[in-house]
């Protein structure tokens, strides 16, 4: 398949500007996009792998974040869904996780404002609420649901010394 094909589908297809340009920037750190045959296929498990995004969009963060206000993981999301892809979920839900875990009660305590304190912890709130909801999580429940509780409460934890 050609690579341009491959590309003016996600180009026509896709939700954001941000995430056809960061499959541009990707295919073309691995590809010649002008000369390189390759089987959909092959394309398609290149875009259902995650870490493709992590290790070809890390020098593309500034257009993402600050000029389309996106993330690695939205344009992720946006590609998979337009290719039809399914997404590496174990690794999306260790991700995650992992960003969770390293927000413990003492790390959120050495934030000087409470507002942002009460902030922070909704935010990850929210994401374990995404996470217990996945896929993954709930066909792998009794391996994840004690990681899911002690993240709870570590919350818990500062939201009482916060009275809140």
């Amino acid at each position: 398949m050609n690579i341009n094909d491959y590309l003016d589908n996600i180009k026509s297809n896709v939700k954001n500007e941000i995430s056809y340009l960061s499959a541009v920037h990707i295919l073309e750190k691995i590809y010649d996009i002008n000369k390189d045959d390759i089987t959909k296929e092959e394309l398609d498990n290149l875009f259902e792998d995650y870490t493709t995004y992590i290790r070809y969009l890390n020098d593309y963060a500034g257009p993402i974040y600050r000029r389309y206000n996106s993330s690695t993981q939205e344009i992720y999301d946006d590609l998979c869904t337009t290719l039809d892809l399914s997404m590496d979920m174990e690794y999306l839900f260790e991700m995650s996780m992992s960003k969770i875990e390293k927000q413990d009660a003492a790390r959120i305590m050495q934030i000087e404002d409470d507002e942002f304190k009460l902030m922070t912890i909704e935010k990850f709130e929210n994401r374990l609420k995404e996470l217990e909801q996945s896929a993954y999580y709930l066909e792998n429940k009794d391996k994840l649901e004690d990681r899911i509780k002690d993240a709870k409460a570590q919350f818990n934890l500062v939201r009482r010394a916060l009275n809140i």
